[in-house]
C-alpha cells in the first residue's frame, strides 16, 4: 500500500554502499507543522496497536460496595452462629422458645458497657436482675388494711418546696394514723438531712422516713442529662431532666413500698377531707380518677402512643374501644394517684424485657431515657401512661387485665346516693380546678375543706403562677381547725377507753372544732383577702 504523502519507491535514494563511511549524526526533528507531515503522523498513529491497561488500576466504587456487603454478610453470619452456642449465652438470660427472646439473647453481646462522662470517668451500666412479678390474689388484696403515702420533693423546686409544710400538715390533720403504713419522702441524697430536720415532720402522727432517689434509679442526674433532648433541658427553656426523673421515681418507689397500694403526692397537693383506707380502696381495688380515655385534659394522645411503643403493648389501649378497654374506658389521672405496687414493678420489668436486645443489662429508667433521646416525638412517655398501658397488657389466668383486678372507677356506682359513713368512698381523687395558669385566683378553701366537696385532694400546681406564701396563708386556718378537732377527738377516745364519761368531752370537742372553723373562716376572709401577698 502506498501511503498518502510518502515518496514513491522509484524516488527513494539508494543506500550508501561505503561501509567505511562514518555515519552522519541525524539532527533532531522538530514536530511537524505543515499539512503533509501531520497526515503522516496521523496515519502512523492509526497503525499502532492500543496499549494494554497498566497493572494496579483502581476498582470502581460500586465494586467496593458490593465486596464490602458480601464480607459483612459472612462476618455477621459467623457472629450469629457463635452466639447461638449454649456456652456463649450471657448469664441471666433464660432460653425461650419464643423467637423474639432468642433474638434478644443473640444480641446480648452488643450491650452498652458504660458511658464516658465529661471528666473522663466511665459510668458502668447497672445490670438489673428483677424477680418475676405475680398478680396478687383476691384473698391477699382483701387482707390489705393500710396504704403508703409517697411524697416527692426537692429543694430545687423554688415554688413547690416552700409548700411542704402545708402538704405535710394536711396529711397529719385528715389521715387516720391506723390507715397509713408509712409516709415516704423521696428526695435527693444531698438533701436528706434537711428533710429529716424539717419542723413540719415532727408533728406527723404516723411513721415516716426519707428515701434517697439515688437508691431507686440506676443512674444520677448527670448521666440522664446526656440522654435528655435539648428541647427539654432548662438551658433551652424546657422543664429540665429532673422533671423526667420525678416521673420515673413515682414508679420506682414501688421497690421500697411494703403495701400493695400507695398514693403519689407532690408539695402542691393538699388532702382536704377525712381519709382512711376505705376512702380509696374498695373490695380490694384502688380508686382511679376515672375520666374517659384518652383524658386529653391531663394526658396528651402521643403519651399513650409512646407508652404503647415503649412496652410493646400492641395497641392494648390506643387501638381498643370503650367496650373492650378495662374499666369501660375509664382511665388513670395524674398526681395524686393510687398505684398498685405489682403493676409498677411489672412496668419496670416489661421495659427491660422488650428492650434487652438493644441495651442488655441497662435499667428500665436508662432504657426509657435512651428511647426518648433517639426519638423524642415517638417516645414521649409519661409515668402514668406507662403504668396504665402495662396494666392493660398484663393478663391474669382467666384473661382479664391487671387493671380490672386492681382498680375501679367511681363511675361504676352510677347514681347511687352513698350514706354519710361511705361519703368519702365515692369521691373523686382530686378536683380538676387548680392545674392551669391562673386557676389559683378562683381557689375557694371554704368549699375545698367542706364536707360538700367532691374531691379528696386539692391541687394548686406550682407552675400555675400561685405564690407559695399566699397558698400557705390561705389554707393555714383550716388546717389548724382540723388539727384541733383531730386532737380533741383523740383525747375523747382516750377518756372513753379509761372509763371516764365521754359525753361532756365529746361535746366540748365538737364545740371547740366548730368555733375554730368559724374563726378560721372569719380570719381568712378578713386578713388574707383574694390576692397573693
Amino acid at each position: 500500500k502506498i501511503q498518502l504523502g510518502s515518496p514513491s519507491p522509484s524516488s527513494r535514494a539508494p543506500a550508501s554502499r561505503n561501509s567505511h563511511a562514518r555515519p552522519r549524526s541525524q539532527p533532531s526533528r522538530a514536530p511537524p507543522t505543515h499539512g503533509r507531515a501531520l497526515m503522516r503522523e496521523g496515519a502512523s498513529a492509526r497503525e499502532r496497536p492500543p496499549k494494554p491497561a497498566a497493572k494496579g488500576t483502581s476498582i470502581r466504587p460500586a465494586h467496593c460496595a458490593l465486596l464490602a456487603l458480601v464480607v459483612w454478610g459472612v462476618v455477621w453470619s459467623v457472629h450469629l452462629a457463635i452466639l447461638d452456642l449454649p456456652n456463649s449465652r450471657q448469664a441471666g438470660l433464660t432460653a425461650s422458645s419464643d423467637r423474639g427472646a432468642n433474638v434478644r439473647a443473640r444480641r446480648a453481646k452488643r450491650a452498652h458497657r458504660g458511658m464516658v462522662m465529661e471528666d473522663g470517668t466511665v459510668v458502668p451500666v447497672k445490670q438489673a436482675v428483677r424477680p418475676e412479678v405475680a398478680l396478687p390474689g383476691r384473698e391477699a388484696l382483701l387482707a390489705e388494711k393500710q396504704i403508703t403515702l409517697v411524697l416527692l420533693a426537692t429543694m430545687a423546686d423554688e415554688s413547690g418546696f416552700p409548700r411542704l409544710e402545708s402538704a405535710v400538715a394536711a396529711l397529719g390533720a385528715f389521715a387516720r394514723p391506723e390507715a397509713i403504713a408509712e409516709l415516704l419522702f423521696v428526695a435527693p441524697a444531698n438533701q436528706r438531712a434537711t428533710f429529716e430536720a424539717h419542723p413540719a415532720l415532727a408533728a406527723v402522727p404516723f411513721s415516716w422516713r426519707v428515701v434517697d432517689d439515688g437508691e431507686l434509679l440506676s443512674q444520677n442526674i448527670a448521666y440522664f442529662k446526656r440522654y435528655t433532648p435539648k428541647r427539654e433541658q432548662k438551658e433551652t427553656g424546657g422543664r429540665g431532666v429532673g422533671y423526667r426523673m420525678q416521673m420515673l421515681l413515682k414508679i420506682a418507689v414501688a421497690e421500697v413500698v411494703s403495701t400493695e397500694y400507695y398514693i403519689t403526692l407532690d408539695c402542691d397537693v393538699l388532702l382536704t377531707q377525712p381519709f382512711g383506707f376505705e376512702s380509696v380502696v374498695l373490695d380490694g381495688k384502688a380508686l382511679v380518677q376515672g375520666e374517659p380515655y384518652p383524658y386529653t385534659t391531663r394526658h396528651e394522645t402521643n403519651w399513650w402512643e409512646a407508652a404503647d411503643r415503649a412496652v410493646r403493648a400492641g395497641g392494648c389501649m390506643i387501638d381498643a374501644n370503650d367496650e373492650t378497654r378495662a374499666l369501660h374506658g375509664r382511665t388513670i389521672g395524674v398526681t395524686p394517684a393510687v398505684l398498685s405496687r405489682s403493676i409498677a414493678l411489672r412496668t419496670m420489668a416489661r421495659v427491660e424485657e422488650v428492650h434487652a436486645g438493644r441495651w442488655w443489662g441497662a435499667g428500665w429508667d436508662d432504657i426509657l431515657f435512651r428511647l426518648l433521646m433517639q426519638a423524642p416525638d415517638k417516645y414521649n412517655w409519661s409515668e402514668y401512661t406507662l403504668y396504665w398501658t402495662t396494666g392493660c397488657l398484663w393478663k391474669s389466668a382467666n384473661g382479664s387485665s391487671a387493671l380490672e383486678r386492681l382498680h375501679f372507677s367511681n363511675s361504676e356506682f352510677g347514681n347511687q346516693n352513698p350514706s354519710a359513713e361511705d361519703n368519702n368512698r365515692h369521691k373523686l381523687l382530686y378536683s380538676e380546678q387548680g392545674f392551669e395558669w391562673g386557676d389559683w385566683k378562683a381557689f375557694n378553701p371554704e368549699l375545698a375543706f367542706s364536707s360538700a366537696s367532691k374531691a379528696l385532694f386539692v391541687v394548686l400546681q406550682s407552675n400555675s403562677g400561685v405564690d407559695p406564701k399566699w397558698a400557705n396563708n390561705r389554707v393555714a386556718p383550716f388546717l389548724a381547725a382540723a388539727i384541733a378537732e383531730h386532737t380533741a377527738s383523740a383525747k375523747s377516745i382516750n377518756l372513753k377507753k379509761s372509763g371516764d364519761s365521754a359525753g361532756v368531752p365529746a361535746v366540748a370537742a365538737s364545740d371547740a372544732a366548730a368555733n375554730a372553723s368559724a374563726a378560721a373562716a372569719d380570719s381568712s376572709a378578713s386578713s388574707n383577702g383574694g390576692s397573693p401577698s
